[in-house]
């Protein structure tokens, strides 16, 4: 079966994608698949999920005075499919090019009317549910497995160790093997954290300053390093290494939380505005979320752009430094808790 999968957006969508594309990977006869998707992440896809076929797309490719040129071109580079799967909120020209290659276009009642009456075929859309499990209901229908569990992919698990260290360049500090003499036998001497400030709106983010402090305040608590990192200073194939030797992470709500979650290491979640859809969902992995659950959260829907903020922020001004670093020794024991087990 020849499958498009549209999902252009960001880090966090292209994880969230990722079980589904598993699934239809070993689940389909013969399966062909294509992936639409944004360049940074067509190497992502295609080293997570091998076999698939990434085909790198801007919203200029659908748009804009080159379009009557651009779009045949993509056609002819996709080719004919038999099932086209739209991911939520991906905006029109996406489902009339789905159109344009496949007699059967898939896709979820969320989103505007229009790109609605593009779709051959909608499924509902449940706000409440985890978006990797919402986006699994596409493998759920091609494969006719109603009951299939949400299962988690670890991303490029067959080139991890140990270059995620060797990324850091990490210097052991003066105090960097007392959690080792204390008996804290859940590290290494190459241990450390990831701390990503980082989201994709500006509203989503508790501030540089504060994720600073934590950073001093965790380093200090654990014995080894707990360092700030920038989504845009990696490209993905290090980011993914450097996040899965992670001993824990904590950031907002953005696509190296879901990374980090998806790969098995313990996190953290300083959650404002965004709707708790996309807590990361894996049971089997150690995570919490802070959220002081104001009546005016979430902002906005699942894939559409947030609402402006009436209340300064108030969700995430609400979180203290002491609060993260509560919630951090929670999933994660410290040293001297562990030794005294």
């Amino acid at each position: 079966m020849r499958v498009l999968v549209c999902c252009t957006g960001g880090l966090g969508e292209a994880v969230a994608i990722l079980p589904t594309l598993e699934a239809l990977t070993d689940g389909l006869d013969d399966p062909v698949i294509t992936v639409l998707c944004a360049p940074r992440l067509a190497g992502f896809i295609a080293t997570s999920i091998p076999g698939v076929r990434p085909i790198a797309i801007t919203p200029e490719t659908l748009g804009g005075l080159g379009r009557a040129l651009r779009v045949p071109a993509l056609v002819k580079q996709i080719g004919p499919v038999d099932v086209a799967l739209v991911a939520p909120c991906q905006g029109r020209a996406v489902s009339m090019l789905a159109r344009r290659v496949s007699p059967k276009v898939v896709g979820f009642a969320c989103g505007t009317l229009a790109e609605q009456r593009d779709l051959h075929v909608v499924l509902p859309y449940q706000e409440d549910r985890p978006v990797p499990d919402v986006l699994c209901d596409f493998a759920r229908l091609l494969l006719e497995w109603p009951t299939m569990p949400l299962q988690r992919v670890a991303p490029l698990r067959q080139s991890l160790d140990p270059f995620a260290v060797d990324l850091f360049a990490l210097e052991a500090g003066d105090d960097a093997g007392d959690w080792q003499e204390d008996g804290y036998d859940g590290a290494s001497a190459d241990s450390y954290g990831v701390i990503h400030s980082g989201a994709g709106s500006l509203l989503q983010r508790w501030g540089e300053l504060s994720f600073h402090d934590l950073a001093g305040r965790l380093t200090a608590l654990y014995g080894f390093p707990w360092r700030l990192v920038d989504e845009g200073d990696y490209d993905l194939v290090d980011l993914t290494a450097l996040l899965a030797g992670a001993h824990g992470f904590v950031g907002c709500h953005s696509g190296p939380l879901q990374l980090a979650a998806a790969q098995g290491v313990p996190w953290v979640a300083v959650a404002g505005p965004t709707p708790a859809a996309w807590d990361p969902p894996w049971r089997d992995v150690p995570g919490e979320v802070l959220r002081r659950g104001l009546e005016c959260q979430p902002c906005g829907r699942v894939g559409q752009a947030l609402s402006p903020c009436l209340h300064d922020a108030v969700c995430l001004a609400a979180l203290s430094v002491e609060d993260v670093v509560q919630s951090v020794t929670r999933v994660i024991p410290l040293p001297r808790q562990l030794a005294a087990q």
